[in-house]
């Protein structure tokens, strides 16, 4: 089996300060929070990461910028 291509996308809605970030095709997902303000977008049936949602992004970049850190293994990124 070969290596399974991965795309990723961003979309940042400037009137809500969310940056949007999407694994493959924009599809239906459940989010987790995983830290203040951070979630984890997953795959309803699989439980696969297929995306991150960060509120207050511009914000945390213009002030104080903590880590923020979305823990995953690739195999769960491309769905294995």
């Amino acid at each position: 089996m070969g290596a399974q291509e991965l795309s990723l996308s961003f979309q940042y809605d400037r009137d809500a300060d969310v940056m949007y970030f999407t694994m493959g095709a924009p599809r239906e997902a459940i989010s987790e929070e995983v830290a203040d303000g951070v979630f984890k977008r997953l795959d309803p049936e699989s439980n696969e990461v297929i995306g991150v949602t960060i509120i207050d992004f511009a914000k945390r970049a213009s002030g104080d910028l903590s880590p923020i850190s979305v823990k995953t293994t690739p195999a769960e990124l491309v769905g294995r």
